[in-house]
């Protein structure tokens, strides 16, 4: 296995995505370039597939405009998602729903993670 070189904004691009939990590269880029104003779009979508390539983020979905939003987590999990205004939760569905489901879809396999797409709180209550 090669080690890659780290640098602040690896480390800062990591951190970022901790805080967040979720975040497309537009939303790392907005967030870092308080620190580092001369940061490109360019280097934070080096970084971060780069990371995910290496398995150190996560991919938790594609937004409304079909941007990738990265995950903190890279253990199995699923998500709720929020198809009015974006908001993206880690969910824990417990093994028997996703053995209904699989029941219910008969021959196919179920990948690592589930989208449960539906409207948040805040939204159900605008």
């Amino acid at each position: 296995m090669t080690t890659r070189r780290r640098s602040k904004y690896v480390d800062s691009v990591k951190h970022a995505l901790a805080h967040f939990g979720h975040a497309t590269n537009a939303q790392l880029c907005d967030d870092l370039r308080v620190s580092y104003p001369h940061l490109s779009d360019t280097t934070v979508h080096r970084i971060t597939q780069r990371l995910y390539d290496d398995g150190e983020i996560g991919f938790a979905t594609l937004d409304r405009s079909g941007v990738m939003v990265y995950d903190a987590r890279v253990d199995a999990h699923d998500h709720f998602y929020c198809e009015d205004c974006d908001m993206i939760r880690d969910i824990d569905l417990p093994g028997r729903c996703r053995a209904s489901i699989t029941e219910a879809v008969g021959p196919c396999q179920l990948s690592d993670s589930l989208k449960i797409v539906g409207t948040c709180q805040s939204c159900i209550r605008k």
